[in-house]
């Protein structure tokens, strides 16, 4: 477990206006179902960002655009740090159908030099395209996402993909019962040698599917769940 003995979690300015707030500072983060950045409540301490976020509102939508860098929680009194990594870009949301639908779509620009792959640190500038449907139901929800990730790893081009369903079924509304299915498959590298990097880095998402995250993928992943 992390052990933070005392720090800031979040101190921000926000300026609001009538259909934008710009927001600057230590601040909490999450976009779509927590797959791509997240407050992190698996450890004992969250996960904060450093930086500005500008949240745009429209009719039936919100598009966000940052420039942020992830704050590495230490372990004694007011010692964090951030700046060491760049995580640049914008995701939107665009609902339909009254609230009963849904299409996220981001593109993240994350650069950093403390990623490892393979046993092999380096700088690594990452792009990150990817769309997510999602419904909101009554009885049944679906969500699909896809993302695709290209860039460099020193001298390797990356080249990920990862696409994921879930689908969830009410079938005791009373009592809240649910059944549901999830299938995730992620790419892993398939040759070290061929100046390829296959490996899709989930950047700051929740836990997907189990020890994936904090292992990290190097070969071809695939994962069905019931829940």
């Amino acid at each position: 477990m992390d052990e933070n003995q005392l720090s800031l979690h979040q101190a921000f300015v926000e300026l609001k206006y009538t259909n934008c707030n710009i927001r600057l500072g230590y601040q909490e983060m999450y976009y779509g179902n927590h797959r791509l950045i997240t407050v992190r409540e698996g450890p004992n301490t969250r996960q904060a960002f450093d930086g500005l976020v500008v949240k745009h509102k429209f009719k039936n939508g919100v598009v966000d655009l940052f420039a942020v860098s992830k704050v590495v929680s230490k372990q004694y009194v007011f010692d964090d740090e951030s700046m060491h990594d760049g995580l640049y870009g914008i995701y939107g949301t665009q609902f339909f159908s009254n609230h009963k639908m849904g299409l996220d779509y981001f593109l993240v620009d994350f650069q950093s030099k403390g990623r490892k792959y393979n046993y092999q640190s380096g700088f690594e500038d990452r792009q990150t395209f990817g769309i997510r449907l999602f419904s909101n139901l009554k009885t049944i929800n679906f969500e699909f996402e896809g993302g695709y990730q290209r860039g460099k790893f020193n001298e390797l081009t990356i080249d990920a993909y990862n696409v994921l369903a879930d689908v969830n079924l009410t079938i005791l509304p009373v009592k809240k019962g649910i059944i549901g299915f999830a299938a995730n498959i992620a790419s892993g590298d398939k040759d070290s040698s061929d100046n390829k990097l296959n490996t899709y880095d989930l950047l700051y998402a929740k836990p997907a599917y189990g020890l994936a995250v904090p292992i990290g993928g190097n070969k071809h992943h695939q994962f069905l769940s019931l829940h």
